[in-house]
């Protein structure tokens, strides 16, 4: 009679128990789940504001690469001009480097997918280490010979590999090991349970680790916070690590970190893997060639003064007639006076008076289907949920552009014949 009692107790302890466990595990999946959230929420509120202050900024900085480069057009090496010029030029692309981070924690900054090999940016970034590391840090790379292709963009997967880099040179400053590698990996539905942005499926592997100084525990839920940084004043934006996990978000994948103080971290990303990838295809650069410079007048829509008049001046001193107007407004009373002279319209896509850029070229082309266009922005074309939306890469010039840039795709634009001109509803 006892033993069948005791049976029964430890029958019941062992249910409940088994009941406390998974209790227990339920609690820490939805702890893990809300942090997630949290997360999510916490970077959407400051890229949001990363996204205003990046737009604006694209302004400043079109202004000052625009005018540094042409300063530099017909300058000799020897010249003292020279120097400071080219200095202001890497200065502004640096610059424009930073705003394509916040634009991606906004999500303001899409990534132009197509199938392709992650070594392709590993190449690449593999090529500028000896510059940004110092020779006491050992590298060791190592990728699986058959991985896979993945959906994404080559160049926001070398700023994703480049800001894991420099935050793993950062954490070794006495020097130490750097291992990169590449690898494909099956995940199983047991595996992706243990991680609430975890999923079943094939996918390719980065893992970045280090022999550095490790991540504190109470630290380590925030090293994806905008702008959060430990490094001293001056030393760190606190952006690397965030935009790096708004770019492995953008390809639909999930960031890991493993890391144990004074022993070193790991991060690996996730990508998912394309099942029947076909060759990435490189597309065909157009014929050289300065574009062609008829004389033809071009409507230049610009709020920004600074930056209307240093188009106006680049476009002029290479042969074209210029109207210029600030707003939506003033461009439909330039236009009405000018009709029959105008071939192209060059708007930027956020214009005060409540009339954007994406509209006027609208109204206008209704006027003149023969009108082609080119939208400038400080986002991205192909932006979900803006005028941007549907802008066809063709007509669309991104900000800060160089002056040849914008001279080639006005000639570009131009010469186009008729039956291939991207409309504004393309």
């Amino acid at each position: 009679m006892n033993n069948d009692l005791d049976a029964l107790v430890a029958q019941r302890t062992i249910e409940l128990q088994a009941a406390n466990d998974q209790l227990k595990q339920q609690l820490a999946d939805r702890e893990k789940a809300e942090l997630t959230t949290q997360q999510t929420q916490k970077m959407e509120a400051v890229g949001q504001l990363a996204a205003g202050v990046a737009h604006d900024f694209n302004n400043i900085l079109a202004v000052i690469l625009g005018n540094a480069s042409l300063l530099l057009e017909g300058k000799l090496p020897e010249d003292k001009e020279t120097k400071p010029l080219q200095s202001i030029c890497a200065a502004s692309d640096r610059a424009s480097k930073l705003v394509r981070q916040l634009l991606t924690l906004s999500r303001k900054q899409l990534p132009e997918l197509r199938p392709l090999n992650v070594r392709e940016a590993l190449a690449a970034v593999s090529e500028t280490l000896p510059q940004v590391l110092a020779p006491k840090i050992d590298v060791e790379i190592q990728t699986q010979s058959d991985i896979p292709e993945v959906r994404g963009d080559t160049g926001m997967l070398e700023i994703l590999l480049m800001n894991l880099v420099l935050n793993a040179r950062d954490a070794m400053p006495d020097g130490g090991r750097l291992n990169i590698s590449v690898d494909s990996v099956e995940i199983s539905s047991d595996m992706a349970r243990a991680n609430p942005e975890k999923r079943e499926g094939h996918f390719v592997r980065l893992t970045v680790s280090d022999t550095g100084g490790g991540i504190a525990p109470e630290i380590l839920p925030r090293i994806y916070e905008p702008f959060f940084t430990t490094k001293p004043v001056g030393q760190g934006t606190g952006l690397g690590l965030s935009a790096a996990y708004g770019i492995v978000r953008q390809h639909d994948g999930w960031v890991e970190v493993h890391s144990t103080v004074n022993e070193g971290t790991m991060f690996q990303v996730f990508i998912p893997a394309i099942s029947q990838a076909k060759p990435s295809q490189k597309s065909q650069s157009a014929k050289s060639g300065k574009p062609k410079r008829g004389g033809e007048t071009i409507l230049v829509v610009e709020d920004d003064p600074d930056l209307k008049d240093l188009v106006s001046q680049i476009l002029e001193t290479s042969g074209y007639k210029v109207l210029t107007a600030g707003s939506g407004a003033e461009a439909l009373e330039v236009f009405a006076a000018s009709q029959a002279d105008i071939r192209l319209l060059l708007t930027d896509m956020m214009l005060p008076d409540g009339l954007n850029g994406r509209t006027l070229a609208e109204r206008l082309m209704n006027q003149n289907p023969q009108l082609r266009v080119i939208f400038t922005s400080g986002y991205s074309a192909g932006m979900p949920g803006t005028e941007l939306a549907d802008v066809d890469a063709r007509q669309f010039l991104a900000k800060p552009y160089r002056p040849s840039a914008l001279l080639e795709l006005v000639g570009k634009r131009l010469s186009e014949p008729l039956a291939e001109n991207a409309t504004a509803s393309a």
